[in-house]
């Protein structure tokens, strides 16, 4: 059984079609595909018959002579997808469907050229930010066509990167009187949604990643001695469903110092949601309870804590829009503009090494370098 579907690119819409394959005869298991970048239904249709032909004659599953990309691509995806955490499993998979697949799929991977691998490259640096990591990808399939002895180079190891022009886009965030400004917009349209006024705070002054913040429980919390232990993050299972997981890495377990404003809205903020929930028959006075919430006591959706950043970025025309992310690189930019050591900055964003920290607030450290000299004349000046 087969089904069509029509989807939009840049390039304008395009057709796919999902088929079951029935059983590998080797491995025993149930075989479907996913094959796109079709101009035309009937396009997507011959390749279909074509497939089903290929299968119904037991060539299939036969030894392929000239795999395409997409070939080894379902050869490599089997391996892959147990040698990773869920999370990390779909949003490769998510690369590949938007960006590589309807670029590479079709393609004979011999075929493939370091001319067409060069073009493809700086395509994907045109519009997307982390093309360098996408390449990455590009490049796992040709090394694993190595393995299997389909070919005998990776031509996408001999391409050359375009330059970066997307560091500004990259590393976004705000001044410190930007901030205070978007926190009093805040504070000003969710007068009385102490959950978004708590959730907007506590990011802007702890430089949480985002499933870190999302997955804070109220025994994090130490309203005693104003500290919050971040211990977990959200991601993604393999059903594409929220769950509760380790942090990025080791360096990520850390306990860091927040500000009494920030703890008191914490405080407002746990006292009403108790009340909430318990007109909806949950008691919610438990160890576990998450910090914040949806309407079902479950996991926020990444996705909301952006759509309520929009709303208030359109509604008082601000001129800049932060991704959520960003706010941990405003909150890092200050500390570091203000005198803060790059060592504790690194340790309280719970970066694996102090380079990570540098790679990513150079911005930063040469405005200070800048300023160094005009300090310097200011003190020794006669």
């Amino acid at each position: 059984m087969a089904s069509f579907k029509q989807y939009n690119t840049k390039n304008g819409k395009k057709w796919l079609f999902q088929a079951y394959l029935g059983k590998d005869p080797i491995t025993g298991k149930e075989k479907r595909t996913t094959q796109q970048g079709f101009q035309t239904k009937k396009e997507a249709q011959q390749a279909l018959n074509k497939l089903m032909y290929q299968v119904a004659t037991n060539n299939y599953y036969s030894e392929i002579k000239e795999p395409t990309y997409r070939d080894v691509f379902n050869m490599w995806v089997e391996a892959y997808q147990n040698t990773v955490k869920p999370s990390t499993y779909i949003k490769a998979m998510q690369l590949f469907k938007a960006h590589i697949l309807p670029k590479f799929g079709r393609l004979k991977i011999n075929k493939i050229t370091i001319q067409f691998c060069q073009s493809a490259l700086n395509d994907y640096a045109t519009y997307y930010t982390s093309y360098k990591k996408l390449w990455s990808y590009v490049k796992t399939i040709f090394k694993y066509a190595i393995q299997l002895g389909y070919i005998n180079k990776n031509v996408a190891e001999f391409v050359k990167y375009p330059k970066d022009n997307h560091e500004h886009i990259k590393y976004n965030f705000y001044t410190a009187k930007e901030l205070q400004q978007f926190l009093k917009c805040v504070d000003d349209k969710y007068k009385d949604r102490l959950k978004v006024r708590a959730f907007f705070r506590t990011l802007a002054f702890s430089g949480m990643r985002k499933g870190e913040i999302l997955a804070l429980s109220w025994d994090d919390i130490n309203f005693n001695d104003n500290t919050i232990n971040i211990k977990h993050s959200i991601s993604r299972d393999k059903n594409n469903h929220l769950t509760l997981s380790n942090t990025k890495n080791k360096s990520s377990l850390r306990k860091i110092t927040m500000d009494q404003q920030t703890m008191s809205l914490l405080k407002q903020w746990q006292i009403q949601q108790r009340r909430l929930l318990l007109v909806s028959g949950i008691n919610s006075n438990n160890k576990r309870q998450l910090v914040f919430n949806n309407s079902k006591n479950s996991f926020i959706t990444p996705a909301i804590p952006q759509k309520w950043n929009d709303s208030i970025v359109k509604q008082y025309h601000l001129t800049k829009r932060l991704r959520i992310h960003d706010f941990r690189h405003t909150h890092a930019s200050i500390l570091l503009s203000n005198g803060m050591q790059v060592k504790a900055v690194s340790e309280r964003l719970g970066h694996s090494n102090i380079q990570t920290t540098l790679d990513i607030y150079t911005h930063v450290m040469q405005k200070d370098k800048d300023k160094l000299i005009d300090d310097f004349a200011k003190i020794v000046n006669y």
